[in-house]
């Protein structure tokens, strides 16, 4: 049977490249392995080295995604992100209690 793994929360911080605002929250990511595996910290800078820059959270995690896949040959992938977004706390509809999340 394939090694299994999964870890989360993984907290980040990282700006909305649409409104320079920054957007905060959780990350979960997990793998089935193939021939190789990473150590769980480097999940945890993977999330932050994709999040660390402008960006949407919707490109955060394919680029976390693709670099597990790429890297690993991982049998699969799950990415999963929950993220506040200060840019609709703020401005526009200024919902303060929404959160965002994306597979």
């Amino acid at each position: 049977m394939p090694w299994r793994a999964l870890l989360g929360p993984i907290h980040f911080y990282s700006l909305c490249e649409h409104h320079a605002l920054p957007f905060y929250g959780h990350a979960y990511v997990g793998y089935v392995a193939h021939e190789r595996i990473m150590g769980l910290s480097k999940l945890t800078r993977l999330v932050r080295l994709f999040a660390r820059r402008f960006s949407v959270q919707e490109r955060v995690g394919q680029e976390v995604a693709d670099t597990l896949e790429t890297m690993l040959g991982a049998h699969g992938v799950g990415v999963y992100l929950e993220a506040n977004h200060l840019c609709t706390q703020m401005r526009g509809v200024e919902e303060t209690s929404q959160q965002t999340r994306t597979t």
